[in-house]
């Protein structure tokens, strides 16, 4: 079911009671919530200005190519996530599983289309046959 909309205060209601106003909110994130992230996220990939400084200089090299015009904008959005995914590789841990997944999801997105994201597979299955 659906909440009706409130006509008189413009929100929607809250299942249970009717009260518009009873929602819960999230409680706020604070500085030291934060800086945990930080902490953790800078051990995963590194030091952030560093790893930043890795990203950039390698989206200049791909915007720099002559074919780099001819992408469209979610091919070059997806390289340009894969250049920061492999900026967090050779910044921070090397082996963390999730930024290769996350390199060959950009890829696959890349790719455009379900019949390439198949093309893809199959050919990765032919190549990796015994």
């Amino acid at each position: 079911m659906i909440p009706k909309k409130d006509k008189t205060m413009g929100r929607r209601r809250a299942r249970g009671d009717g009260d518009p106003t009873n929602i819960p909110t999230p409680a706020p994130i604070g500085s030291e919530d934060i800086q945990k992230i930080l902490d953790d996220r800078g051990r995963s990939y590194g030091d952030f200005p560093v790893q930043a400084g890795v990203a950039q200089e390698l989206k200049k090299i791909l915007r720099m190519a002559p074919g780099w015009e001819r992408l469209s904008p979610f091919q070059r959005e997806a390289l340009e996530m894969i250049s920061t995914k492999m900026s967090r590789a050779v910044c921070g841990i090397p082996d963390q599983v999730d930024t290769y997944m996350d390199i060959a999801g950009y890829a696959t997105l890349a790719a455009g289309t379900p019949s390439a994201t198949n093309k893809i597979y199959f050919i990765y299955q032919a190549k990796h046959r015994r």
